[in-house]
């Protein structure tokens, strides 16, 4: 780095002092001609010791113009030209020399042969095949004037001709030893380059993966509470103005966190890191969940929707619900924002498979606005809308698709569309999963209602969302999760959280449902509680100050060693990814809730860890 900084000084322009290949080649140039021409003033000597001064001239001569050339690197000179410059006024005084000392004789000679050498290294493969040929043409031109005029007049007695040969040997070979040398440090350099530009870019993507991580967090908390709050106060004595404003606040909220899961869904499939998980799940209830989160937009416009699924089509399989059901969400929500009037139907058929995969096609097929021929396949792609103009009726961001598609083809199939003008839209795509054993999976079951529409599986009736309904996919007789703790005992909560407005949420929630809750604001406090008190089950967010969640929690399991006595905690996060359920299971965790919180889902997540009743109320 020493000797770089004069050489850039002396010689590059601003502009050529980057680690750009350019600058890299600029600087090359140099330092190869620099190392050249320090055996110049050596064979000036060396020429004039044996009375060569035309020879010696040529060197001075050549050497000083080399040094204008590189110069002119600094005033500007495009480096290419430089390069092959320096490289033709090389070949240029070997030429001469040979011509003054002998020709083809001449111990100049055998030095034309690092001039393609030089054209490579400095001007590309271009340059060395050109100044390639130009060395076998001055060599050819030399053979022919030999071959019919013998011998060029020479500077040189055969006496000198042998020391000078000496001389211009042990040159050649340390000037290919220096040149080797540079190449393989500027080889190393570049490599060194590269590696530490893949550091940074993996630097950088672990940054934007922490970026978002905590975007997630900073904007799913703000929403727990806007959607929180939103929703027990639609539970309340409302006006009809009030409860319509409510229900406005809570579909634009809704929207809000479709979006950022759509861009934080787009960065990991941009980066790669999308992950899937492996467990058995219902087909029927992973299509039901995607229908009942729709619903109500669907009934506000007057909307039918209805799943149908094939004979055929296993009860349970094994695969990601989680990503099938996003797959499935964004169809959904598709279909309802572009169809104004008609239908929606969701099917499910299998698809033959040579092995002992389940291959499942979905369809979800709309009466709506139909997207153009020229538009069908571009759609896929990010933020691109069929309808882009400024006039545009529906919203969106136009990424819903594009991770569809990327979730579908790692679940081994093909997103595909098929559509007709004012006419609608069917979307399709096939989802590999693995078998999985159902013991409940009995031939009277499956036979309830398989084809029909307006009917699901595994003996529940499933009703069709239509105008006219009150809900969507519901069971026969279903049970109020929010109703069954009541009648138990008044099961004692923890929850570890340090937003003011989630614990206040929390709080409101689960004593609607029937608990005591206590609340502290970090995993210090909890850890002290839970030593010092008794508890059925301890919510814990995962970001908190003084004592994070997952630190807290392998504290508390340290605390439980020895013990017969296991506290259920279940983690309360923003962040939704793999890796942190991963890092909630290996720190102790039983559950995982992701926020904005769902009241069904988290009196659900306690009564899967607190199922036995007690002493009632």
């Amino acid at each position: 780095m020493r000797v770089q900084e004069p050489l850039r000084y002396w010689f590059l322009p601003d502009h050529l002092t980057g680690d750009d290949s350019l600058s890299r080649q600029a600087l090359r140039t140099v330092k190869i001609a620099l190392a050249m021409l320090l055996w110049v003033p050596v064979f000036i000597i060396v020429y004039e010791y044996v009375d060569a001064p035309i020879s010696a001239a040529v060197l001075g001569v050549a050497g000083a113009a080399v040094l204008v050339v590189l110069r002119s690197l600094r005033w500007g000179a495009p480096v290419r030209a430089v390069a092959n410059a320096v490289t033709g006024l090389v070949c240029l005084t070997l030429v001469a020399i040979s011509a003054a000392t002998g020709g083809f004789d001449a111990p100049a000679f055998r030095w034309l042969a690092v001039v393609p050498l030089l054209g490579i290294l400095l001007g590309g493969r271009v340059s060395g095949l050109v100044w390639t040929a130009v060395s076998l043409l001055s060599g050819t031109v030399f053979v022919l004037i030999r071959n019919h005029h013998g011998k060029l007049p020479s500077e040189l007695t055969q006496d000198t001709l042998t020391l000078v040969s000496t001389c211009g040997d042990l040159g050649m070979i340390s000037c290919v030893a220096i040149v080797t040398w540079l190449f393989d440090r500027s080889e190393r350099s570049a490599q060194s380059m590269l590696l530490q530009a893949r550091y940074a870019a993996e630097a950088a993507t672990r940054a934007k993966s922490s970026f978002l991580a905590n975007m997630s967090h900073e904007l799913r908390t703000p929403m727990n509470g806007i959607l929180g709050m939103t929703n027990l106060t639609l539970k309340t004595p409302l006006t009809r103005s009030q409860r319509d404003y409510l229900q406005t606040v809570k579909s634009s909220a809704d929207s809000l966190l479709r979006i950022v899961d759509d861009i934080l869904d787009f960065s990991k499939v941009e980066a790669g890191r999308l992950t899937f998980d492996q467990t058995d799940f219902k087909v029927a209830d992973c299509i039901s969940e995607a229908i009942q989160m729709v619903a109500s937009q669907a009934r506000s416009k007057g909307l039918a929707v209805s799943c149908s699924i094939a004979d055929g089509v296993p009860t349970i399989v094994s695969g990601d619900p989680f990503r099938l059901r996003q797959v499935l969400l964004n169809l959904l929500c598709n279909a309802v924002k572009f169809t104004e009037q008609g239908r929606i139907d969701v099917t499910a058929e299998t698809v033959p498979s040579e092995n002992d995969a389940v291959e499942i096609r979905f369809r979800v097929t709309d009466t709506g606005v139909g997207i153009p021929g020229d538009k069908l396949e571009s759609i896929f792609e990010a933020f691109v809308q069929a309808d882009t103009s400024t006039t545009r009726t529906h919203g969106g961001t136009g990424l819903g698709l594009t991770i569809s598609a990327e979730l579908v083809e790692l679940m081994g199939g093909r997103l595909q569309v098929s559509s007709t003008p004012g006419a609608g839209s069917c979307f399709e795509f096939t989802a590999t999963f693995v078998r999985a054993s159902d013991p409940d999976d009995s031939g009277a079951t499956r036979e309830a209602g398989r084809h029909s529409p307006a009917t699901g599986v595994d003996g529940h009736d499933f009703h069709q969302v239509s105008p006219a309904c009150d809900d969507t996919l519901i069971c026969r007789n279903p049970v109020d999760p929010t109703v069954r703790p009541r009648a138990l005992r008044r099961l004692r909560v923890l929850v570890a959280d340090d937003n003011p407005i989630n614990q206040r949420l929390a709080e409101v929630v689960l004593q609607q449902a029937g608990y005591d809750v206590t609340l502290v604001p970090n995993g210090q406090e909890a850890i002290n509680r839970v030593a010092a008190e008794q508890f059925d089950v301890l919510l814990m967010d995962l970001s908190m100050p003084k004592v994070d969640g997952l630190t807290a929690t392998s504290a508390i399991r340290a605390q439980e060693s020895g013990s017969v006595r296991r506290l259920p905690i279940v983690a309360l996060t923003a962040n939704s990814s793999r890796e942190d359920r991963d890092r909630c299971t290996a720190a102790g965790m039983d559950g995982f809730l992701v926020k904005p919180l769902d009241p069904a889902a988290l009196t659900e997540e306690i009564l899967r860890h607190c199922p036995a009743p007690a002493i009632r109320d």
